[in-house]
């Protein structure tokens, strides 16, 4: 699964079309909200049920889309709140573990 929303989300659109970029922005929310579904689910209600060290390899590229879309001049702000949500998330889980990699001017601009 984390392949295809990685492949999916390496996609690009024409600026120019507005159903495109539309559209482009819903796969992306979706994408997002896939992300945040897979981060809830493996950390678990109790830290003894936390299994986030299975996605600790895809954070990076995960960071990395959120650093995208906070850099994208045709973001939505619904697809901005997802971000935020899944940013909220993945510090929630891994905490100082993660703090290098959302330390970027792009993720610090989404949040203001």
């Amino acid at each position: 699964v984390i392949h295809i929303l990685k492949q999916a989300s390496e996609a690009t659109v024409d600026k120019n079309d507005y159903e495109m970029l539309d559209y482009f922005n819903e796969l992306r929310e979706g994408i997002l909200e896939a992300y945040c579904g897979i981060v809830q689910g493996l950390m678990g209600e109790e830290t003894s049920q936390n299994q986030l060290e299975q996605l600790k390899p895809y954070i990076q590229t995960i960071i990395q889309l959120i650093v995208s879309i906070a850099e994208d001049q045709d973001k939505t702000d619904s697809l901005t709140g997802c971000a935020c949500g899944l940013l909220g998330d993945i510090l929630k889980g891994y905490g100082s573990a993660v703090k290098q990699l959302v330390q970027h001017d792009s993720i610090a601009n989404l949040l203001t």
